[in-house]
């Protein structure tokens, strides 16, 4: 079922998958994630910004940056009244999409401050 909603979803990705700020619809969250991909497979640069609500009505802003063999990921805590940290950044070689149970998860790993064998989940995307 997954994978028919994306082949759907793809009929529509030439006029979505320049956008850079993601909006909450997973579909087309998936489209413009699939073009990042493989845009980082390709060695071109890329950005985009999530921007995602807290449970007490604050809001926590990712950047990920494409800069052609490198992955940059932030993380802004500075618009959620109830976190101590500014902002949080780290940056990683490689990146990784894995398909579990209607989930697509999307990962990076070889970052800097982590074990070379680790993965970095930085979105999930399921079907509801």
């Amino acid at each position: 079922m997954l994978l028919i909603l994306l082949i759907i979803a793809w009929t529509s990705y030439s006029s979505l998958s320049n956008q850079v700020v993601i909006s909450d619809y997973n579909v087309i969250r998936a489209i413009r994630m699939e073009k990042f991909l493989h845009r980082f497979n390709e060695q071109h640069s890329d950005r985009l910004f999530f921007m995602q609500s807290t449970i007490e009505g604050g809001y926590v802003l990712s950047d990920l940056y494409l800069s052609k063999k490198e992955i940059t990921f932030t993380l802004d805590y500075s618009r959620d009244s109830y976190s101590t940290q500014a902002s949080d950044s780290i940056s990683c070689k490689s990146m990784k999409r894995k398909i579990e149970n209607f989930n697509i998860v999307y990962s990076l790993s070889q970052c800097d401050q982590f074990p070379k064998d680790e993965d970095i989940s930085i979105i999930s995307l399921g079907i509801k």
